[in-house]
């Protein structure tokens, strides 16, 4: 029975690809598209080691995804490919080297490329896989080598493999140009031109991406971002980032970059509306805080920028302007919000604490909103406030020039005083200090909670040994220090790699 081998055939690679050959001599790179918005460098070799794939209590798993590859292909396909799962390199392709997608949102061409080690090599793996990938007879033409199928065009010379996607009746001569155009280009022509590729290159990761700011609003509309795309081009601003699988943790960090002066104010008079967090407030919150969210503000910074956002402007009158500035211009330093736990209605508990420089911006507000006409804050007998809106109740108060609100009775009884063990106790809260922005879900405090074990006690088997996996995740955050950020899962387990660990899961799961 034919099967579409091409596919099955780049999972067995990504899975078992272990040391090959050396780098070629002509950059292979060269073949990406100067003008491409959009590309993710892929580390096949970097990866396969990392999730274990020498490991010695692999074998039996691999042998099984080696009979799962080879079942029902022809004698010929059968031979290559149990060749290849031994030994990578006899694909022909250079493994050692990263593998790369790219994608243009202006040209909308796309593809992927791969180094070459042995053109003869790749071209013998081709034919003897033709039967069950229904690709055409391996041919030469402009000085390389071609072949195709109904889904893909492939294109090798002696140091790049290039596989360009086509339609169910594609276009061959067109194919043709777009394959000798892309493999006859200079470094110049290519994506090597450009800095941000460059510093793709440079960032660690064993995924690493490089994306234009218009590719990014996309797929993330942020006010920000369309504020940005109202003055100037999104194309000019490039984001750049890597994954990389660590000892105990999964960790994406992302930067910018750009060649734009505009763009480059427009960004530093964003980070000048930030400061350093100073964990001022994380004595206040216990230990167990489900989720933690802080940010160093400049408000005074922050009202003037949004001040010149058109979107902010178009959307509030002149009166509400005036008090949103008498609002955002009064904090400063650390603003700290917590999911602090979860009430017997199973409603989360939430605490904020804000530093500002008004004393008195509670009793401002409630003057102003009596001036509008209305009012959802409540004067309490004490001097605080409550704010109420559709059956939500929160108590505002200022201690000192601390804001405090919370909608928990207990919390706002004891605002102001440490909590012990605090959070400050936690393994994340030095990692937060210093940076800009921060938010933390404490996953290890969310599968303690009572009603989480209950839940998980009515799951299926499957499921809660889904759940069980899971728990051995410590904690999730997400930080900026201003021109880069950070994403970082860290597991219970920091000795082991974190790819090690999701891949042995998964097979516990698979029952592998």
């Amino acid at each position: 029975m034919k099967i579409r081998l091409f596919n099955h055939l780049c999972a067995g690679l990504v899975a078992i690809v272990l040391a090959a050959s050396c780098s070629s001599p002509v950059k292979y790179t060269n073949a990406i598209p100067a003008e491409s918005t959009e590309i993710v460098s892929i580390d096949l070799q970097s990866l396969a080691v990392k999730a274990g794939v020498n490991d010695p209590q692999n074998a039996e798993t691999l042998q099984k995804l080696s009979q799962t590859l080879t079942s029902g292909v022809s004698a010929d396909a059968q031979k290559a490919l149990e060749t290849i799962l031994k030994k990578p390199s006899e694909s022909g392709i250079d493994f050692a080297q990263p593998v790369y997608i790219f994608h243009s949102s202006e040209t909308k061409q796309q593809g992927f490329i791969a180094a070459v080690a042995n053109a003869d090599k790749l071209k013998d793996m081709l034919q003897a896989t033709q039967s069950e990938t229904q690709m055409a007879d391996v041919a030469e033409k402009d000085g390389y080598s071609f072949s195709y199928n109904d889904q893909a065009f492939v294109a090798f010379n002696a140091s790049t493999l290039l596989v360009l996607p086509s339609a169910d009746t594609p276009d061959i001569a067109q194919m043709h140009q777009n394959a000798s155009n892309l493999l006859s280009q200079s470094s110049e022509q290519s994506i090597n031109s450009q800095e941000a590729f460059r510093q793709m290159q440079e960032t660690k990761g064993d995924i690493r991406v490089m994306m234009t700011s218009s590719s990014l609003f996309k797929l993330h509309p942020d006010p920000m971002l369309m504020a940005m795309a109202d003055s100037m081009n999104l194309q000019n601003i490039k984001y750049v980032g890597g994954l990389s699988f660590e000892p105990g943790q999964v960790a994406v960090n992302v930067g910018y970059t750009s060649d734009d002066p505009k763009a480059l104010e427009l960004l530093e008079k964003q980070l000048k509306a930030t400061r350093p967090i100073q964990n001022t407030f994380a004595p206040y919150f216990p230990q167990s805080t489900l989720l933690y969210f802080s940010l160093g503000l400049d408000g005074k910074e922050l009202y003037t920028h949004l001040e010149e956002n058109p979107q902010v402007k178009k959307s509030l009158s002149a009166e509400n302007m005036e008090l949103l500035k008498q609002l955002v211009s009064s904090f400063e330093n650390d603003f700290t919000l917590g999911i602090t736990g979860v009430d017997a209605q199973g409603n989360p508990t939430i605490l904020a604490y804000a530093e500002t420089n008004n004393a008195d911006l509670l009793n401002q507000l409630y003057e102003a909103g009596k001036k509008q006409g209305g009012n959802d804050l409540t004067k309490l007998d004490n001097g605080d406030y409550m704010l109420t809106d559709k059956g939500l109740k929160v108590y505002m108060g200022m201690r000192g020039k601390q804001l405090i609100m919370t909608n928990d009775q207990t919390l706002y009884n004891n605002a102001g005083k440490e909590s012990k063990p605090s959070l400050l106790e936690s393994s994340f809260a030095k990692e937060v200090q210093g940076q800009r922005f921060a938010t933390v879900i404490n996953t290890e405090a969310v599968f303690a909670l009572p009603i989480v074990k209950l839940a998980t006690g009515f799951l299926s088997p499957k499921y809660r040994a889904m759940v069980t996996a899971a728990e051995n995740i410590s904690y999730l955050r997400m930080s900026s220090e201003g021109k880069t950020g950070l994403f970082v899962l860290q597991l219970k387990d920091r000795e082991t790699n974190a790819l090690k660990q999701i891949v042995d899961q998964v097979k516990t799961l698979a029952n592998l």
